[in-house]
């Protein structure tokens, strides 16, 4: 009866006094009407007949039933942890970069050294340009993340100004040049840029005596070329004999590079010098020892004999 009487007060405007349980059932049936809210209260008629005013059907949910509750916020499950991965390599496998070391497929991933000196965008602009030429699929990044050059395909070193800012830009980063040491120690392919060549010799005199990486013979000397400017700056012819290094493959004589520098390798190993240009006497062009090679001329500027070297680098497999 008192579910009733809170019905009726309901009917004459005083709802909001009603907060218990059996108070609002008596509102929810009140919209009913007073004799479907005397039938709830007096229990009279089926239990379809008592719950129909409310709009409850027996054997279903009533989704209003859970309005104001209380619900516990949903966490999803965590997503499954990969399976871990051995770090024994397989197979042929290097320790280092671990990819296979017995075949090594053209392009991959390229490593453009980031030690704040030389042309980066030029570079990595002319290797995507001779990979799409020749069809080879690449991902060039321009970094100085160590990890990252470790474990790149192949790795470029681009370099401009001198010598010993090179050399001194190298060692700044930390663990840049023990990633380049340990990558290139594995067997990954290196090609030097202007001053990323002459930094493979054993040292600079340019601002000084300055150590190299030491991986061919020589110093990087001034230049003696009577009667010429200096720096030598433009296009100059590379002497080559045809299909002595994969790096020529394609090229024919009176093909030209472009030059811009006044210092260069002396007193080099003859079994290194792959290529050399005519600029008061003899000068290094172009030098190879294993699987690391740089060029004195800028192949990122040498339009078509550059772009062929540059694929001519992406497909070598030392």
């Amino acid at each position: 009866m008192a579910r009733a009487a809170a019905a009726g007060k309901l009917a004459g405007g005083d709802a909001g006094r009603y907060r218990h349980a059996a108070d609002r059932h008596a509102v929810a049936a009140a919209r009913g009407g007073l004799g479907a809210a005397a039938r709830i209260a007096s229990g009279g008629g089926t239990v379809r007949q008592r719950l129909a005013p409310l709009g409850i059907r027996p054997g279903r949910h009533d989704a209003r039933a859970d309005r104001g509750r209380i619900r516990p916020r949903y966490r999803p499950a965590p997503p499954p942890r990969p399976a871990a991965r051995s770090s024994r390599p397989g197979p042929g496998r290097s320790l280092v970069s671990g990819r296979a070391s017995r075949e090594r497929a053209a392009g991959g991933r390229i490593a453009v050294v980031d030690y704040q000196s030389g042309n980066l965008a030029s570079a990595s602009r002319a290797l995507e340009e001779a990979a799409s030429r020749a069809g080879i699929d690449v991902e060039v990044s321009v970094t100085s993340d160590p990890d990252w050059i470790r474990t790149a395909d192949r790795i470029v070193l681009p370099g401009q100004g001198a010598f010993a800012d090179c050399a001194r830009g190298l060692s700044a980063v930390h663990g840049l040049r023990a990633a380049i040491e340990d990558a290139t120690g594995a067997g990954t392919p290196f090609l030097g840029i202007c001053v990323g060549m002459q930094l493979m010799a054993e040292r600079g005199l340019e601002h000084g005596e300055t150590p190299g990486l030491g991986w061919i013979r020589g110093e990087i000397a001034p230049m003696h070329a009577p009667g010429l400017r200096l720096p030598q700056m433009g296009w100059n012819e590379l002497v080559f004999t045809p299909g002595a290094h994969p790096l020529t493959e394609g090229l024919e004589p009176g093909d030209h590079g472009y030059f811009v520098h006044s210092y260069a390798l002396t007193d080099y190993d003859p079994a290194d010098l792959v290529a050399s240009t005519e600029y008061g006497g003899d000068v290094p062009a172009l030098v190879a020892r294993g699987n690391r090679a740089g060029t004195q001329f800028h192949v990122e500027k040498s339009q078509r004999v550059g772009l062929r070297i540059l694929a001519n680098f992406l497909r070598w497999a030392p």
